[in-house]
């Protein structure tokens, strides 16, 4: 549940989907929140034709097939597509037209990466593993405004590496986000809610786990066992 956004998980079971409609109509009555059936989306998981039909016949909404987005994060049940992760993209790269970047030092364009082009992601990141092309496409951006004032920049124009380029100052970088290293620390979040939140919604959700995830996971966290 997010504000008025709200994902249900059910089983393709006919009582289920009786039982859930049932409890969105007594809610309705109680609050006076309704439920729009026009802005309300089915997403079936490895369900064949039957299970879609009763899927309609007894939920409010209409068929909306993955990849979908969702507070607008691609979700996908395979690999996110670059078509799925274009939307990012295009949202980094529509920042810099509102920005005067002749009128900016190096300096002033090192402050809008940080702040502005290298968040862009985090939310998205939180959620998926942003695939190679994706980071590519991001840093060329993040590395023709800082070192050109523009959307990129040939070998030429770099005074640095990218990779130095993202060390803290204190190792002679610039302190960038390594999107990449940045992402991988997001998504360990997962791994601690499963850890400590034992009412955690979504604990028997199968999830694919990534090996560097695990591995960052279990290098950063130590368990204690001892009479309470």
């Amino acid at each position: 549940m997010h504000a008025d956004d709200v994902v249900i998980f059910l089983q393709p079971d006919k009582q289920d989907l009786i039982l859930t409609r049932g409890i969105l109509e007594i809610f309705a009555r109680a609050s006076g929140l309704k439920t729009n059936e026009a802005k309300c989306m089915i997403s079936p998981i490895q369900c064949d034709l039957e299970v879609m039909v009763m899927l309609l016949k007894y939920s409010p909404g209409k068929l909306d097939p993955f990849p979908i987005h969702y507070l607008k994060i691609p979700l996908g049940l395979r690999r996110l597509s670059k078509g799925a992760l274009q939307t990012l993209i295009d949202k980094v790269t529509s920042r810099l037209t509102a920005w005067k970047a002749g009128l900016l030092n190096r300096a002033g364009r090192t402050v809008l990466i940080k702040c502005t082009l290298s968040a862009i992601s985090t939310h998205t990141a939180l959620v998926v593993s942003l695939s190679p092309w994706a980071l590519k496409c991001i840093d060329s951006i993040r590395r023709g405004f800082l070192w050109r004032g523009a959307q990129s920049a040939k070998g030429g124009h770099c005074l640095l590496a990218w990779p130095r380029v993202c060390h803290p100052p204190e190792l002679g970088g610039l302190g960038i986000t390594d999107l990449q290293r940045f992402g991988d620390a997001l998504r360990m979040r997962w791994l601690w809610l499963r850890r400590t939140e034992d009412t955690y919604p979504c604990q028997l959700l199968p999830d694919e786990q990534d090996p560097v995830v695990i591995a960052m996971f279990q290098a950063s966290t130590y368990f204690e066992l001892g009479n309470a």
